[in-house]
This record gives structure tokens, C-alpha cells and sequence, in this order.
């Protein structure tokens, strides 16, 4: 009997934080466990582990994968509008969007930033969340800098979105969040 095509590595990985995801969507992070990602990607708990050797480290990595994801969309927007000569202040609400229609499109993105962030020990994901949130202040408040807007203004910008997203979330419903 022929033996069945093993799935690449890094496709299961992402199929492990595609599944990680969707079930941040439907219930607590805190309650989701390692079964239940493995059964929702159709392999054995063991094989989920041959991927990640713990559960910490799969969340790790769909942090990294999260942030990874909006830092490209940032990336394309800034070339594309210093390249276009935009305005900084248009950019920062293209940046601001991108982030929203990430989490829109990924509904289990905010639940999972979220956790780690209320989480008060230190962890590698946390970590993540953190590093990624001062990166993206940081480029927020250079380009409002450049635009002579006060600096500040991107802390206000992205605690809306932030609260935007918790609202959602409280409401079981990301449709009021942009989609694209």
C-alpha cells in the first residue's frame, strides 16, 4: 500500500496557526488547548508537537506570524507612498487601516493580542506583542512628526483602533472594522 504525501513542514505550521487562530475566534485563548488545534488541523496531538515542541511556542509563532503579516503591509504603504509623495498623515491612516482589515480578516488575531497583553508574566509572546506595538507607535508618531502634528496624536490613533477592536470583540462582531 502506497504511503500518503506528508504535508511540508511549514505548510502545518501554518495550518497549525491558521487553526490556533480561528479557535481564538470562537473561545478564550486561555481555554484553547493543544488537542483541540491538532484535531481541527486533522493530525495527532503528537504530530502537532513534532511542529512545536510546546504549546508557548505555537503561540509564538502565530504572534510573530500576526505582526510579521501587518509589518509587510506597513512596508508596502510606506514605499508605495514615498513613491507616490502622499502626505505623511495619509499614510498614517493607510497603516492604521491595514492593521484593521488584518484583524477584520482575522478575527482571532485580536482575542490572541489581547491575551498576551493581559497576561502580567513576561513571556516570549508578550514580548511580540509589545516589540511589535512600540515599533508600530514609534513609526506612527515619525510620520505625524513629519506632517507637524504632534507626536502624541499617534498614541490617540492607535488607542481608537485599539478600542474599536475591544468593542468588537465585546460584540462577538469585527464587521464595523474596514475590510479591505
Amino acid at each position: 500500500m502506497p504511503r500518503a504525501v506528508a504535508t511540508p513542514a511549514e505548510q502545518r505550521r501554518q495550518q497549525a496557526i491558521d487553526a490556533l487562530l480561528a479557535l481564538a475566534w470562537e473561545q478564550a485563548p486561555s481555554q484553547i488547548r493543544t488537542a483541540e488545534i491538532a484535531a481541527r488541523m486533522g493530525v495527532t496531538q503528537a504530530a502537532l508537537f513534532r511542529h512545536f515542541p510546546t504549546k508557548e511556542a505555537l503561540w509564538c509563532a502565530a504572534l510573530e506570524h500576526i505582526t510579521s503579516l501587518s509589518w509587510q503591509s506597513i512596508e508596502m504603504l510606506q514605499a508605495r507612498g514615498g513613491t507616490a509623495g502622499d502626505p505623511p498623515e495619509t499614510l498614517v491612516v493607510a497603516m492604521l487601516r491595514s492593521h484593521a482589515v488584518l484583524v477584520s480578516q482575522r478575527p482571532g488575531v485580536a482575542r490572541l493580542l489581547l491575551h498576551e497583553l493581559q497576561n502580567p508574566m513576561p513571556s516570549q509572546g508578550r514580548a511580540v506583542v509589545e516589540s511589535f506595538l512600540a515599533r508600530f507607535r514609534a513609526l506612527l508618531a515619525q510620520q505625524l512628526s513629519q506632517a507637524g502634528r504632534p507626536e502624541l496624536l499617534g498614541n490617540v490613533l492607535l488607542a481608537q483602533l485599539q478600542g474599536q477592536v475591544l468593542q468588537g470583540l465585546l460584540a462577538g462582531d469585527l464587521s464595523a472594522l474596514p475590510r479591505q
